[in-house]
C-alpha cells in the first residue's frame, strides 16, 4: 500500500489547461476497455482524499473487494484535500494518473473535457449506471458521456445547536419561513446573551452559500452559455450582509475562522456556537457532541420567506476512471462494487455522503448513526421538492473557489469594499474561464 505525501494546493484547472495537448497523447495508449490487460492478474491504483477515518474504512472496503475479486490487487493512494488536486494534475501530465480516482465538481468536468477520464457508459457489462438518474449524473456528464459515478449525495444546510439557542433565551426558528434578516437578528443576539458563545459560523469563505443566495435572487453561479450567472449587485449585497453580520459579532470573525478551520476544533464542535452553515452529511463529523446534544439540521434562510429557497441536492464526490488506464474494465468492476454493493455501503456508511443508489441506502440506513439518520431525512425532504437545476460550470470554473476565499477575506479584513471586491472577483473569474 502506498502513501502520498503531497504538497499543498488545489488549483488544478490551470495546469490541466496547459498540459491538455500533451495528455491527449498519453490517453491514446489503451483501446476500448483494456480487456487484454484484464485477462490475468491486474493491479489497480486507487487515489482519494480524506482524513484518517476515511482512509481506514476505504482500506477495509478494498480488502473485501480483493477477497471477492482475487484476480485484482488494489494499491491505495490516500491523501489530503489540500494537496490532492495539484498532485493528481501532475500525475495526469506525466501519464501516471491512478486507474481509479475520486473526483468532485467542477474538476470532474474539466478532466473529462480534456480527455483525461474514460466514458463510463462503455462498461455496461460490469458497471451498472441504471440506479442513477439523469439529474444525479448531471455534474459529471456532458454530450452523452458520463465521466463519474456519484459516491454520495448531499445538500447545504444550517447545523444548529438547540442548547445554545435555548441558553440565549431564543426560540428555535421556523426554517420554512426564516429570512436573512431573521438569521442576522438571532445570531447577533446569541453572544449578547451568552458572552462565551458565537451566533454563526463564517459564511463567506466558500462559494456555496453565495450560490444559494444568488439562486434566491433568480440567478445562478454560472450561466447556461458558460459565463457568470450572477450580477455584481447580488454579490455586493451578499458581501455587505456578511461583513455587517461579522462586524456586529453575530458571525465568527475571519481570524477565528482561520484558526478553527477543522470540524473537531471549532466553536460549534465545542458546543459554543448556535448555527453553522455546512453540508448536511458532514454533521456526523462533529463527533461526541452528537451524543450530548440533539443537534438539528435547518435549511438555509430565504429571502423574507420566499418559496424559491435555492436549495439543491448534489453528488458530494464521484469515482472516475483514468483514460490512460490499461485496466479500465477492472477499474469499472471496482467502482461498481463501491457504489452498488450493500456490503461496501455498510463499511463506508455516509462518510462520502449518503449512498446515491436507493437500494444500498435502504439496506444500510437502519445502521447509520444518529447524525447520518438526520441527514438522510433532511436530504429526502429536499429530494421531494421541485428540482431547480444548476447550469454546468465552464472549464476553469474551479478557480472561483480560491478567488472567492481570498477576496472574502479582503472584504472582512476591511482591505477592499464589497463593491471593489465584486469587480475584482468578476474580472478574475472571467479571465479564469476564458
Amino acid at each position: 500500500m502506498s502513501r502520498n505525501n503531497m504538497q499543498r494546493g488545489i488549483r488544478a484547472a490551470a495546469l490541466l489547461t496547459s498540459v491538455s495537448l500533451a495528455l491527449a497523447g498519453c490517453a491514446g495508449g489503451d483501446e476500448g476497455t483494456g480487456e487484454g490487460g484484464d485477462d490475468g492478474q491486474v493491479t489497480l491504483r486507487f487515489a482519494w482524499w480524506g482524513v484518517d477515518s476515511r482512509h481506514a474504512m476505504t482500506e477495509e472496503m478494498i480488502d473485501l473487494f480483493e477477497e471477492q475479486n482475487p484476480d485484482i490487487t488494489v494499491e491505495t493512494e490516500p491523501g489530503t484535500w489540500d494537496a490532492y488536486w495539484d498532485a493528481l494534475a501532475t500525475k495526469a501530465a506525466t501519464g501516471e494518473m491512478p486507474d481509479v480516482v475520486q473526483t468532485v465538481d467542477p474538476y470532474v468536468l474539466e478532466y473529462g473535457r480534456n480527455g483525461q477520464l474514460a466514458d463510463l457508459t462503455q462498461f455496461g457489462d460490469v458497471l451498472d449506471l441504471s440506479p442513477y438518474g439523469e439529474a444525479i449524473l448531471t455534474d459529471s456528464s456532458e454530450d452523452g458521456k458520463v465521466w463519474g459515478v456519484p459516491g454520495g449525495l448531499t445538500t447545504y444546510s444550517v447545523w444548529t445547536n438547540p442548547d445554545v439557542v435555548e441558553e440565549a433565551g431564543l426560540e428555535m426558528p421556523d426554517d420554512d419561513t426564516w429570512s436573512w434578516e431573521d438569521y442576522a437578528e438571532l445570531t447577533t443576539e446569541v453572544p449578547e446573551a451568552v458572552p462565551d458563545a458565537v451566533g454563526s459560523g463564517q459564511m463567506s469563505f466558500y462559494a456555496e452559500p453565495f450560490t444559494l443566495f444568488a439562486r434566491q435572487h433568480g440567478e445562478q453561479l454560472w450561466s447556461d452559455d458558460g459565463g457568470l450567472g450572477f450580477s455584481k449587485e447580488t454579490l455586493v449585497e451578499w458581501w455587505e450582509y456578511v461583513a455587517d453580520l461579522t462586524e456586529s459579532g453575530g458571525m465568527l470573525s475571519p481570524e477565528r475562522s482561520i484558526e478553527e478551520n477543522t470540524h473537531d476544533g471549532d466553536a460549534f464542535a465545542r458546543g459554543e456556537m448556535a448555527f453553522k452553515p455546512g453540508w448536511a452529511t458532514q454533521l456526523g463529523q462533529v463527533g461526541a457532541l452528537n451524543d450530548e446534544v440533539d443537534l438539528q439540521l435547518l435549511r438555509m434562510p430565504g429571502e423574507d420567506g420566499a418559496e424559491a429557497r435555492g436549495d439543491w441536492v448534489k453528488p458530494s464526490m464521484h469515482y472516475s476512471i483514468a483514460e490512460s488506464s490499461e485496466h479500465k474494465e477492472a477499474a469499472a468492476r471496482l467502482i461498481d462494487f463501491i457504489v452498488n454493493s450493500p456490503e461496501a455501503g455498510a463499511i463506508l456508511g455516509a462518510d462520502r455522503g449518503l449512498p446515491p443508489n436507493p437500494e444500498v441506502l435502504a439496506e444500510i440506513q437502519g445502521d447509520l448513526g444518529v447524525a447520518d439518520q438526520k441527514a438522510a431525512a433532511y436530504l429526502a425532504e429536499r429530494l421531494a421538492e421541485p428540482e431547480n437545476p444548476r447550469p454546468l460550470p465552464p472549464e476553469g470554473a474551479s478557480e472561483i473557489n480560491a478567488i472567492f476565499l481570498r477576496l472574502s477575506q479582503e472584504v472582512l479584513y476591511g482591505n477592499l469594499s464589497p463593491d471593489a471586491a465584486a469587480d475584482q472577483l468578476i474580472a478574475e473569474t472571467e479571465a479564469a474561464i476564458g
